[in-house]
């Protein structure tokens, strides 16, 4: 089973996010455990004592953002396996991305 974590800010992106991961899991016909999340504070304490496999995660948060969650995830963590996507309609971002794979 695969363990995802949605965060985005925004409802509506998180429940189409959603949908695609249904539609995933019933092609590959994998099982997904989701977990949706509206901040970045709320997935990191949830991330303190649970693992995730893939976490689709906004840039633009309210308080702590995408890349910095991101950072915290693998040198906070020290965890390197955990795959994240980074969604986002914004480009200026991109080169920070390459720290946290």
């Amino acid at each position: 089973m695969i363990r995802a974590a949605v965060c985005d800010d925004v409802r509506e992106v998180v429940a189409q996010v959603n949908g695609y991961l249904s539609e995933y899991q019933e092609l590959k016909k994998n099982k997904m455990s989701i977990n949706n999340f509206y901040n970045a504070e709320e997935l990191w304490d949830f991330l303190k004592v649970n693992h995730c496999d893939l976490i689709i995660l906004d840039i633009e948060l309210v308080k702590m953002n995408g890349v910095e969650l991101g950072k915290k995830i693998r040198t906070e963590l020290n965890d390197q396996d955990i795959k994240i996507i980074i969604i986002s309609a914004l480009e200026n971002y991109y080169k920070q991305l390459f720290d946290i794979q």
